[in-house]
């Protein structure tokens, strides 16, 4: 069933009459409209902020993220992200050290069964989820989690370095096969994080990571790790051929 109106601004859609009001608000009004204002505003202060100067900012970045770990309104949250991944590497920094601490839809345990989808999943985590559309530019500061971050942070940096990767028109540098293989073999008795690394090792065209999960297929403890490793291998391959040249 189609969503009325009301029950659209309910949920913070904001349309264009609704940024008018607040296109010549001042910064610091429109900053604290992220927090005290209705779900439209609350859409309309944060897309009017990020188009300004102050949307690349350490302080526009730091009240973004403040605003979504309360945020329980669709567009509104949708909003956050979008101006959050326009940030680029600044932000990106920013962002890291809340993978895992915002919404309740992480995996805790690998699934009981393998995805079938031809497709690199888009990560659950909300902060992941921007990390990956950001691309190139969230690289850098998920590595860094990936070597210093907590278990709950990798587990979650390692759904986006898979995904960018996948979908990234450059090969795979090789300072990420190294934080993803360092990964692990910081934890070989945690099912989930295995489970992980085995997702994301299909971005990588190369060798070492078709020998690593040609490995992780037949002598990894885990059913579900096995049964990622061959999926992974033959995602792997069909994405390969697919980024051939006609």
């Amino acid at each position: 069933m189609k969503s009325t109106p009301q029950e659209l601004r309910n949920r913070g859609y904001a349309g264009e009459a609704d940024l008018q009001q607040l296109v010549f608000a001042a910064d610091e009004t429109l900053l604290s409209l992220l927090q005290t204002g209705t779900p439209v505003q609350r859409t309309a202060a944060c897309t009017v902020l990020a188009a300004r100067p102050v949307g690349k900012t350490a302080a526009f970045f730091a009240a973004a993220l403040a605003a979504l770990q309360t945020e329980p309104c669709l567009y509104t949250r949708l909003a956050l992200c979008s101006a959050l991944q326009q940030g680029g590497e600044a932000a990106a920094r920013q962002m890291a050290p809340f993978l895992g601490k915002i919404g309740k839809n992480q995996y805790q345990a690998p699934p009981l069964r393998v995805s079938q989808k031809k497709s690199y999943p888009l990560p659950r985590d909300i902060i992941a989820r921007s990390l990956a559309r950001m691309g190139s530019a969230a690289l850098p500061a998920l590595l860094a989690v990936l070597r210093e971050g907590t278990a709950a942070q990798v587990s979650e940096a390692l759904d986006a370095v898979g995904f960018l990767l996948f979908y990234a028109p450059q090969p795979a540098p090789k300072d990420a096969l190294d934080a993803v293989v360092n990964t692990l073999q910081r934890y070989p008795g945690n099912d989930l994080l295995l489970w992980k690394c085995t997702g994301c090792l299909c971005a990588f065209d190369n060798l070492h990571a078709t020998d690593l999960l040609q490995n992780l297929a037949t002598q990894s403890a885990s059913p579900a790790v096995r049964a990622q490793a061959a999926r992974s291998l033959q995602l792997a391959t069909q994405h390969k051929a697919s980024a051939r040249p006609l």
